[in-house]
């Protein structure tokens, strides 16, 4: 999804509009779904997958 593109608009704009529905202990959940389906379906599951597990590695790794 291109960032000039009529569906970008339109998945910024429905973001959006979900983000100030919720109330404000949830919106992070909102932008954190928002992020994910932006990168699934630019990058593809697998692309996504691999990147949610480096992250994570890295985390406990740091906590470590």
């Amino acid at each position: 999804m291109s960032i000039i593109s009529i569906q970008f608009f339109l998945f910024i704009l429905a973001a959006l509009i979900i983000y100030y529905a919720v109330p404000g202990r949830f919106r992070w959940t909102v932008l954190l779904f928002a992020s994910e389906f932006y990168f699934i379906n630019g990058c593809g599951v697998w692309l996504f997958l691999e990147m949610t597990v480096m992250s994570g590695v890295a985390y406990f790794c740091g906590l470590r």
